[in-house]
């Protein structure tokens, strides 16, 4: 005889026992191609989620008057969901666009502006600005006041050339 779905028994004897697939052994094989038992709900879940479209599209469908709002025409709340694209536009607006939009403005703002401007270029700019207007009340008009401070830079300027 064949060894093929033959499980062999440690018992005493050390005879071969012939697997009939029943009792899952180490060697059964299945009648039906190793296939998986399915339940019973996963078969006719089909067949009731179809069933239920059929009778929704009959009720939307017939009735006295064709025009009504119901579920998916115009007014009933399956034709505004898809009619607005699902809210995507809305929901990128308020997660993603908005906030990006606060924190750009932020970093402009505070980042760009009071920071880098202000200590940079603007700052700079103030400085020479206001020293520019602390040096226009030096200035009297008068030529002897122009030559004296041109005498004084000389004497200066000699003073630390020659230190």
């Amino acid at each position: 005889s064949e060894d093929h779905g033959v499980k062999a028994d440690h018992g005493d004897d050390h005879a071969p026992v012939a697997d009939d697939g029943h009792h899952g052994g180490e060697y059964a094989s299945d009648d039906h191609g190793g296939g998986h038992h399915v339940p019973a709900w996963v078969l006719i879940a089909p067949l009731i989620a179809g069933s239920l479209g059929l009778i929704g599209a009959i009720y939307q469908y017939t009735g006295s008057n064709p025009l009504k709002p119901g579920l998916i025409r115009e007014g009933g709340i399956v034709y505004e969901f898809l009619k607005n694209r699902w809210y995507i536009d809305d929901i990128y607006r308020l997660l993603l666009q908005r906030p990006a939009l606060r924190l750009g403005r932020l970093l402009w703002k505070r980042g760009d502006e009071a920071t880098i401007d202000g200590a940079g270029p603007n700052g700079l700019a103030g400085l020479m600005n206001l020293g520019a207007q602390r040096t226009v009340g030096l200035q009297t008009g008068f030529v002897f006041h122009y030559a004296f401070v041109m005498l004084l830079g000389v004497i200066v300027l000699l003073f630390v050339l020659r230190v």
